[in-house]
């Protein structure tokens, strides 16, 4: 019981502290290039696929001020927005595998930016388990965090739009992670693990001025900004829905990272973007993800970074 509440504690807590606006700090960023970037990730310390390592983090790391404490994860999510960060320890979603690949808008809706019908750029996702037990069997908490570059050129520097889905914040026990359905208003399952963790999370995040009122939904206005000479124009879907393709077939393998790899999929990888908001009844199918190279390594969960985009109320 202890376990499974420290597990939805730091399940929680992400979507706590990426979401809060103290300690912000505006820096310069300029962008960067899709080959730079994947380069760190592929390059920097290859993890052999039958021994891969498993980081869990205890509460006490959580809230420890010696060990990537609850203001540095905060200001980092929120403030710095480089792509590639010295190595750090994620407390959440510690375990993952990288991709990159494109990503796709194939059908005509009334977004904007790289939401709209014809956009293509480069993509880095990362895949990822929230719990730190990353086995069949245990509760799961699967996310899928996505870098998109406004072009398809690999060396022009961009400034990048990043987004951010989970399938469930208490975790489930999913099978496979090609079963999931990952959105960026994530349900939370009702157990009394779940509800423990989440108070205890508002409480903690109370003290150190950090939550704010929306801590389970991250907005999309950087994706449908991304490549706009006026952003004020913007129309930015509510929801959005990341799911693989039919057909994706079903492979058995004890760690979800295995599951992943590209070989069991014949090389290639994809994933549907489906978009929602509010008034709409169902979701609708706008593109697509597709995957062609991975990256097992170090650089994929201790360089590559994903900026939370604060909390807007500006959002049409």
């Amino acid at each position: 019981m202890r376990k499974r509440f420290v597990q939805t504690f730091l399940i929680i807590s992400i979507f706590i502290v990426s979401a809060s606006p103290a300690n912000a700090k505006s820096g310069e960023y300029q962008g960067s290039s899709f080959s730079d970037v994947w380069s760190e990730v592929k390059n920097s310390g290859n993890y052999n696929p039958a021994q891969l390592p498993s980081f869990k983090a205890g509460l006490g790391d959580f809230l420890s001020w010696t060990v990537e404490n609850i203001r540095q994860a905060a200001s980092r999510t929120i403030s710095d927005r480089q792509d590639i960060l010295p190595h750090f320890q994620k407390l959440v979603h510690a375990n993952g595998i990288c991709f990159a690949g494109e990503w796709n808008i194939t059908e005509k809706n009334p977004y904007t930016g790289y939401f709209s019908q014809g956009s293509q750029g480069n993509i880095i996702v990362r895949a990822s388990e929230a719990s730190g037990s990353p086995t069949v069997g245990n509760f799961r908490a699967f996310g899928i965090a996505g870098k998109i570059y406004p072009t398809l050129s690999a060396n022009t520097v961009s400034k990048t739009a990043n987004f951010f889905t989970i399938d469930d914040l208490g975790g489930t026990k999913t099978r496979h992670f090609t079963d999931t359905t990952l959105t960026n208003e994530p349900p939370l399952s009702k157990n009394s693990t779940s509800a423990k963790g989440l108070s205890l999370v508002l409480t903690t995040a109370s003290a150190f001025r950090l939550a704010d009122s929306h801590i389970s939904k991250r907005q999309l206005y950087e994706i449908s900004e991304l490549g706009m000479t006026d952003p004020k124009t913007a129309h930015t879907p509510t929801w959005m829905l990341i799911r693989a393709s039919s057909g994706t077939p079903r492979i058995e393998r004890a760690d979800f990272r295995n599951e992943l790899e590209l070989k069991n999929y014949g090389g290639q990888l994809d994933f549907d973007i489906l978009v929602a908001s509010k008034g709409e009844t169902t979701w609708s199918k706008i593109g697509t993800i597709h995957l062609t190279d991975e990256a097992l390594t170090s650089g994929c969960d201790h360089n590559l970074h994903f900026h939370h985009p604060k909390w807007r109320k500006d959002i049409h």
